[in-house]
């Protein structure tokens, strides 16, 4: 050779070491983190061919989730009774609105902090949405929302939070009713 490429070493203990029996590579179950590993693993490699079109699901996906699902035991709760959302009502109304600015304020904080009570909507959900993403369907008024990854979705909402809608739409002189989309998502 020319030297570019060492040539390995051939030490005796290495090949001992795999012929003797010294080591035992599966001598009892696996730990519970690599069983998870392997599933992870398997998990992705089947995620390949479903998102190719190859494969409807990942049934291994559908494993994975519901063993975290029951593994994750502290829940957060995002609900406020109706005193605490009355004292924040309450709060907001004893807000100054003497000069145009700060009426503008007002009503801006009235509108954003009511749609994200009355839609429960997360902060960068109601960041992004827009008087276009209502739409009406059979009667009912909905919003289009882009969540976490891209995730489309459509959340009812109710007739106070149409009213404050209007409202905030009649504060900055705009049509008080979305424009009918013609083509609403599914």
């Amino acid at each position: 050779m020319n030297g570019f490429w060492p040539i390995p070493p051939q030490t005796g203990p290495i090949r001992r070491y795999r012929v003797a029996g010294d080591r035992r590579l599966f001598d009892g179950p696996l730990l519970e983190r690599s069983q998870r590993q392997a599933l992870g693993i398997l998990c992705g490699l089947r995620n390949y061919p479903v998102a190719a079109g190859y494969l409807a699901g990942n049934p291994l996906a559908l494993h994975r989730s519901r063993s975290t699902f029951t593994a994750c035991t502290r829940r957060i709760e995002r609900y406020l009774d109706h005193a605490l959302w009355q004292r924040v009502l309450d709060s907001m109304e004893r807000w100054p609105r003497d000069t145009p600015r700060e009426c503008q304020h007002y009503e801006r904080s009235r509108w954003l902090v009511r749609r994200l009570y009355h839609a429960a909507l997360c902060a960068s959900e109601a960041a992004h949405a827009k008087a276009a993403d209502f739409f009406q369907r059979r009667g009912r008024w909905w919003l289009h929302v882009v969540g976490k990854g891209g995730a489309e979705g459509q959340v009812p909402v109710s007739d106070a939070l149409m009213a404050e809608f209007a409202r905030n739409r009649a504060f900055a002189a705009r049509c008080r009713r979305p424009r009918p989309m013609k083509n609403p998502r599914p």
